[in-house]
């Protein structure tokens, strides 16, 4: 009787290890909830720049895009991109517009993390947006995303985007 239990336990354990290995190597993304407060998060940390430069914006692009690493070309996750169009609301160059953005933001936790010719690049909590500002044609296109996500570590925090 003994030994007609050890097919069975071995057969139960293969299942079992099998399971948890599935579980594990599951891609982050693949969890509804990640995926909403990722959106949720990268909408957020997108319009509250694209509100500094105007009242009206418009959806432009929202998607999930397979991400690669840059070396051997493997998938490695899944990244989450938001971008707007925004009619700027100040009659006001790059430069100025550049300034005002920092000063506004940067006390709110944001952090530049460059400056171009045409716009900002910006950063909290994990999430990383950017704006490319046409002021002799009166709009902006503000776009972020919470980059590369594969594995729990990969995901930013979870504060408020907002501030």
């Amino acid at each position: 009787m003994r030994n007609a239990r050890k097919p069975l336990v071995l057969l139960l354990s293969t299942i079992w290890l099998a399971a948890c290995a599935t579980q594990e190597d599951a891609p982050i993304t693949e969890d509804p909830a990640v995926r909403s407060t990722v959106e949720g998060g990268t909408r957020s940390a997108v319009d509250t720049l694209a509100a500094q430069l105007g009242d009206t914006f418009q959806v432009q692009q929202q998607t999930w895009t397979d991400c690669r690493d840059s070396v051997s070309g493997a998938e490695v996750g899944e990244e989450f991109l938001h971008g707007v169009r925004v009619e700027l609301g100040a009659q006001e160059n790059v430069d100025q517009a550049v300034a005002r953005l920092a000063a506004d933001l940067e006390p709110r936790g944001w952090t530049v993390l460059g400056t171009s010719a045409d716009g900002i690049r910006l950063a909290r909590d994990g999430y990383r947006t950017g704006a490319s500002i046409f002021s002799d044609h009166g709009y902006a296109s503000v776009s972020g995303s919470a980059g590369c996500l594969g594995t729990a570590e990969d995901l930013p925090d979870r504060q408020e985007a907002e501030r």
